[in-house]
Order: C-alpha cells, then sequence, then structure tokens
C-alpha cells in the first residue's frame, strides 16, 4: 500500500509538471517511474509489490515516459538484488510514441536486440507512454539460492550515468 501511495504521488508530481493546456517548463527526465507486475500473482492490469519466488514465472516490470517524450531509445533496467548488488542488466531498444520493427545493435550484447514497441498508458486523464521488460523468477538463481528480500530496479536512458527516474523496489520471498 505505501508503495501505491509513493507511486501515486510520483506520478502527479510528474503529470503536474508535464502538461496543461500552457506550456510548462519540461521536467529533467522523461522516465516516470518502474511498475512490478506477476501474471501469476497480481489481477490483470494489476501492479504488486510482493512475489513468491514458487509462484511466479516472470515479472514484468513496466517503464513510464511523461506523453511528450517521443523516438527512438535503449531503456537499460538495472536490478539490484537485496544486498545490493547488481544481479542482472537488460538492455532494450525502443520506440515511444512510433512503430518498431525490426532489431538494433546493442552494446555488450554479441547479437541484435529486438525493438519493442511502447505503448499507451492511461492514468487519472493523462496520457504517459510504457515499455515492458520481463524478468525471469522462477527456475532462476533466486530460488535455487534463496535470494529472498527486499530487490530494487532502476531505469537509465540512452546510456546515461545516472538513473532516469526514482528507483523502484519490491519484495520477493519463497
Amino acid at each position: 500500500m505505501r508503495r501505491t501511495a509513493l507511486l501515486a504521488v510520483g506520478l502527479a508530481t510528474a503529470l503536474a509538471s508535464s502538461g496543461g493546456a500552457r506550456a510548462v517548463q519540461q521536467p529533467a527526465s522523461p522516465c516516470v517511474a518502474i511498475l512490478v507486475a506477476s501474471s501469476e500473482e497480481t489481477p490483470k492490469n494489476g501492479w504488486g509489490t510482493r512475489f513468491s519466488a514458487t509462484k511466479t514465472t516472470d515479472l514484468t516490470f513496466t517503464v513510464l515516459f511523461l506523453q511528450g517524450f517521443t523516438g527512438e531509445h535503449v531503456v537499460e533496467l538495472r536490478v539490484l538484488t537485496p544486498k545490493g548488488f547488481l544481479y542482472q542488466s537488460m538492455t532494450v531498444p525502443t520506440v515511444v510514441a512510433g512503430s518498431a520493427s525490426g532489431t538494433r545493435t546493442v552494446t555488450g550484447y554479441p547479437h541484435p536486440v529486438s525493438v519493442k514497441a511502447s505503448s499507451r498508458f492511461a492514468y487519472q486523464g493523462s496520457t504517459l507512454w510504457k515499455v515492458d521488460v520481463p524478468f525471469p523468477v522462477g527456475g532462476t538463481e533466486i530460488g535455487r539460492n534463496s535470494l529472498y528480500g527486499t530487490w530494487k530496479a532502476q531505469a537509465y536512458l540512452d546510456g546515461a550515468p545516472n538513473p532516469c527516474g526514482a528507483a523502484t523496489t519490491f519484495r520477493i520471498g519463497p
């Protein structure tokens, strides 16, 4: 519940600074938030903060961007273990507010990576853009090595050294 309240405040702040009928100063980052879901544990179109390694096959990280954010970009998600170590980095090329097709070369990947299309996401009368990134849980080192506790996910945009928005936390238990 606390995460839901924080998400609502963060989205409201970002939306307030991004839209309206008058020209408003563009916020420093187009990233709004990262939501976490599991098809096995959260209701359809719902988000969660607590997941079970034995009930969840994959989590889906949904990175939200402001409405005016357009073009082709590369989003990197860094997922940190409960002890703060990098568990996995996932980089996906994406096209925001356009059609995606084909593959792109991504630094550090041996083969081209498929471009993910963004889609519209309605929130309190505003339109955001979202990009979904799958994160395997079932049958991974998480369950085999009891990596249970509070995890963190951070989004980075276009190779920037700093995260493009606030990190999100979620809990994985047995």
